[in-house]
Order: structure tokens, then sequence, then C-alpha cells
């Protein structure tokens, strides 16, 4: 395909993607899927970061602490 035929070939491609009005997730378009379902695996995966982003602060406020620490006890 060439370039110049990419706008065409947008329109017509049965693989187009497109996001759903109701819950913003990316679907082919003409193909029925379930909205609360979608949200639902969305918020999980979200959860999932979240509690991963927690973790890793969680962890860098102990190695900060224990070297606050550390410098206390040498002075």
């Amino acid at each position: 395909m060439y370039q110049k035929d990419y706008t065409e070939h947008e329109k017509t491609c049965q693989f187009r993607v497109i996001r759903c009005e109701k819950c913003d997730v990316i679907v082919e378009e003409g193909v029925e899927h379930d909205c609360t379902k979608s949200m639902a695996a969305k918020y999980e995966y979200l959860e999932g970061k979240l509690i991963a982003v927690s973790q890793k602060l969680e962890r860098q406020l102990e190695r900060a602490e224990r070297m606050r620490l550390a410098g206390d006890k040498g002075t």
C-alpha cells in the first residue's frame, strides 16, 4: 500500500479501531463489547499500577529513613 492510498484505506479497513463513546475503551469498529466489563478491566489494571507505585514509594521512604538514621549516628 502506498502512503497516498492510506486515507482511503483507513476509511474502509475492516480492522479499524475506534474509542467507545460510553467507556473510552479502544475497540474494533462494529464489534460489540460490554462497557461494564471493559471499565472493570481498566479499573483493575489501574489499581494494580497504583499498588505497584505505592509499594515502590514505601520502599524509597524506608530507604531514605535508614539513610537519615545512619547519618544521625555518624554525627
